[in-house]
This record gives structure tokens, sequence and C-alpha cells, in this order.
């Protein structure tokens, strides 16, 4: 394949839908998960939240120390998920050429790679001679 001065390729890649997604602590790599947290809540102003968290309803293990009047807090356990929403936004992209009026889709990066490698090739050769 030669390219004329008057032939243009156009590249254009776009994030497909979908490519966002959540992930679990463990998939995250979440260091809360691996060494354990801790949250701090004053009271009053949280007496709410405190109740909350001593009825159980985080689901998950932990140790309750007043620091002061009116501040307590909670220290979460390694190994279990935090309250966190990890999120992952994955590369995921349609890629496509234009070139003299035909469009070709790449389903994936590494095909998109290795077509364009054909071409650099191609124009290495052209311009070498």
């Amino acid at each position: 394949m030669s390219l004329t001065p008057n032939q243009t390729t156009t590249f254009k890649a776009k994030h497909v839908r979908g490519a966002v997604r959540q992930l679990s602590c463990d998939e995250a790599g979440c260091q809360n998960r691996e060494h354990g947290w801790m949250v701090a809540l004053a009271v009053p102003a949280q007496q709410g939240t405190v109740d909350w968290v001593r009825a159980g309803h985080t689901g998950r293990r932990y140790l309750e120390k007043i620091e002061s009047p009116g501040m307590i807090s909670f220290y979460f356990h390694a190994g279990q998920n935090c309250f966190t929403t990890h999120w992952q936004r994955d590369p995921v992209f349609n890629i496509g050429r234009k070139e003299a009026g035909r469009v070709r889709m790449y389903p994936d990066g590494d095909l998109f790679v290795e077509d364009s490698d054909k071409h650099l090739r191609k124009l290495k050769e052209v311009i070498n001679g």
C-alpha cells in the first residue's frame, strides 16, 4: 500500500459504555482491607451513626475505643471489606481507522497496535526507498 499526499488516515479512540466497573476491596488492592482502618465519630453530633455501628449494621468486626469525652473510635479489623466503593475505568475502547473513505473498527487495542505496526513498516519502506 502506498499513501499519496492527498490520502489521509484518521484514528479515533473513545471509551465504550460499560468500561467503568465496581471492584471489590480485594480486586482493588484496598489498603483498608489489608491493614484495617479507623473511623472516629463525635458524640453527640454523630450519636445516630455510633448507635448504628454498635447495633451491628456494618456487618464488620471492630473494636470500640472512647478516645476522649465526645470522641469514639471504631477500629475495623483487616481482612474485611471497607465502606468505600472502589471503581475502575477499564481501558476499553472503540478504535477506528478511517482511510480513503473506508472505516475499520478494531475489537481491541492489540489488533490496533498490530495493524498500526504494519502501516508504519510500509511507511518506513517508502521513506527508505
